[in-house]
């Protein structure tokens, strides 16, 4: 009876595999990016597709692209002579292809000039990708200052305006027990099993219906609202010429356009939403 042989393992067709794997995890990965939402939202609210954080998608598809380069770059290798072979063999009979060589040649940096400019078309599919990220955002997702998460429990609550002991307190009536007021919200929110937005929601408290009322005027408490919209479109709600507003936010050193996102302003310029609303609005 014939010894079955075991058979050889096959290196160019690993790599082949591993080609086509690398490739389609790193595409994948990279159309969920695409519509993702932005940092500050997916921080806040431990934001998962299919299980898998915003950031593990980042680290999957920026590993996975290193190795599709590896991998790809092996392929070449195995397949070197046949490769030179091929170009040896065009190089002596010409290239009759030369008008779709030159069309494919001037299409791509065609392509590749316009999408860095961001022209249309392609500037309008990454606007679109903007857009559809900015759509995750609401009043539970949106953090009250951007970064939030990163802040100890003592910055949140100073700048929320918040009495650091009945933060304190309302944490300790839901069962949360810092270890101290320096610890950084997103590691408690992790010890408990929550979102640092969840962690937010036990320590706030009602606030008196003049700051209620404050707030809703310049969308400040959630951090959602006035941050979403334009320079012009918080002129137009509170009656306040555009030019004037663009003149003020240039006297604090804020250089705006009328079409400019609030909540970009803020980030751009490392304030509050409500801190650049105010100077619009302020007499």
């Amino acid at each position: 009876m014939a010894k079955e042989t075991k058979s050889k393992f096959q290196s160019r067709s690993f790599v082949s595999f591993g080609v086509a794997l690398t490739f389609l995890i790193m595409g994948i990965s990279g159309i969920f990016l695409y519509f993702a939402p932005p940092g500050r939202i997916a921080h806040w609210s431990e934001w998962k597709f299919l299980g898998f954080t915003k950031e593990q998608w980042q680290a999957l598809h920026t590993i996975f692209s290193f190795l599709f380069a590896i991998v790809a770059g092996f392929h070449i290798y195995y397949n070197w002579s046949a490769l030179m072979s091929y170009l040896k063999r065009k190089a002596i009979k010409g290239i009759h292809r030369k008008r779709e060589l030159a069309w494919s040649s001037v299409l791509t940096v065609v392509i590749f000039v316009m999408t860095a400019m961001g022209l249309p078309p392609f500037g309008t599919i990454m606007d679109w990708g903007e857009d559809l990220s900015n759509s995750w955002a609401n009043e539970q997702t949106e953090p009250p200052i951007p970064h939030a998460e990163l802040m100890s429990l003592e910055e949140l609550a100073k700048l929320s305006g918040i009495d650091l002991q009945i933060v304190l307190n309302r944490l300790n009536k839901n069962g949360i027990v810092p270890d101290s007021s320096t610890v950084v919200v997103k590691d408690l929110a992790k010890k408990y099993g929550l979102t640092p937005n969840e962690i937010y929601e036990k320590m706030k408290i009602q606030q008196p219906q003049k700051e209620e009322s404050e707030n809703h005027v310049y969308g400040a408490g959630t951090g959602f609202g006035y941050g979403r919209m334009t320079v012009q479109q918080i002129c137009e709600k509170n009656g306040v010429d555009v030019n004037l507003a663009l003149q003020k936010l240039a006297e604090q050193n804020i250089s705006a356009a009328a079409d400019d996102n609030i909540r970009k302003l803020a980030d751009e310029y490392n304030v509050m939403p409500v801190e650049v609303v105010k100077i619009i609005t302020e007499k």
